[in-house]
Order: structure tokens, then C-alpha cells, then sequence
């Protein structure tokens, strides 16, 4: 680009060409595996000040594959994008406050017990909240390479509804990788 260009890009007033478009690299985030249960257990531990046996398997797993599920379901208002090729949901930070993306989690539990909510994501200098029944909290991630993790605790009864919503702050998009919800005990 010359420096006309450059300057009009800075400003975001001027007008940029298919040729311009060619030329910028897009960072296409990195996925991470699931996170081990005892690298959880841990991070929760850490968080809640409180240990917690993690089972193996979440008892629910919601992505972009897969956002519904018998006992749960993932909703997301003005999605930026829904890419199933890498399982990711694309959403729009606050930065641009009247196109911000939000999520929607509604979960039943199967059975009186302790859940652990986790939201994993990654995102450019972004910030990801979680609003539940645990009250609100949050991670950063300073590049797409972090993966980090959102937990909340709840107290379930059989039958009962666990719903909790997130957004992000700061940046401009976050990627939503997995939300899984573990029973512990």
C-alpha cells in the first residue's frame, strides 16, 4: 500500500481496493484440545478456593457443531459467523456496541448435584463474561494462540434450569470453541 492508503486505513475514512483487500492476512485462530479434567480441576481449584472432583466426561458438550443437545442448548444473538469447518462461533466484541454478539446457555440438570460451567474461546486482546447463577465472571485472552477458560459453579437440583448468558469485551471478535458442563461431586 503507499502511504495514502495506509493513512486512510488508520483513519477508517477512506475507501480500500479489491487489491488492498488481497494483501491483508486475516490470523486464523488455532484450536486447542480439550482441556484435561485434572488441568480443570485445577484451574477451578485456583478459582473457587474450593477442590472439586471432575469426572471424565462432561455431561454436556455444546460447540458450533453441535449447539443442542437433550439437556442443554446454545443460542447466539448476531453471530458473526457459524463455522462448522472449525468449530468455532465468531462473535463481535462491544466495540461496535449496536452489532455485539451475545450467548445464551440453558441447561436442565439430570440430577441434584454440583455443576461446573466452562466457556473456552480465544480472541486478539479480548475479554470474555460470563453472567450466571455464580454472578459474573471473566478471562482474557491477549492473542488467538490462548485458550483460555470461564468457569462457574452451580448447585443443581434434578430437574432444575441453569442459565447463564457471556459476551466479550474489548477487541473486536472472540471465538467461542466449546462449552461443556461437568457434574462434580
Amino acid at each position: 500500500m503507499n502511504d495514502s492508503k495506509d493513512e486512510a486505513v488508520r483513519n477508517l475514512g477512506g475507501e480500500l481496493t479489491l487489491e488492498d483487500l488481497r494483501e491483508a492476512t486475516i490470523a486464523q485462530p488455532t484450536r486447542a484440545g480439550r482441556m484435561t479434567p485434572a488441568k480443570l480441576r485445577d484451574l477451578v481449584t485456583e478459582r473457587e478456593g474450593q477442590s472439586y472432583d471432575i469426572l471424565d466426561a462432561p455431561a454436556v458438550t455444546l460447540s458450533a457443531r453441535h449447539p443442542w443437545d437433550p439437556a442443554a442448548r446454545l443460542d447466539v444473538y448476531q453471530p458473526g459467523r457459524w463455522d462448522t469447518t472449525y468449530n468455532l462461533i465468531y462473535m463481535s466484541s462491544d466495540f461496535a456496541p449496536n452489532s455485539a454478539s451475545f450467548g445464551y446457555v440453558d441447561f436442565v440438570a439430570p440430577a441434584d448435584s454440583v455443576y461446573l460451567a466452562s466457556v473456552r474461546f480465544s480472541g486478539h486482546q479480548t475479554s470474555l463474561r460470563v453472567n450466571g447463577p455464580w454472578g459474573v465472571v471473566s478471562a482474557s485472552s491477549a492473542t488467538t494462540s490462548d485458550h483460555p477458560t470461564v468457569t462457574g459453579v452451580w448447585n443443581g437440583t434434578l430437574g432444575a434450569n441453569l442459565h447463564f448468558n457471556f459476551s466479550f469485551r474489548g477487541g473486536i471478535i472472540g471465538y467461542i470453541e466449546s462449552i461443556e458442563i461437568y457434574q462434580v461431586s
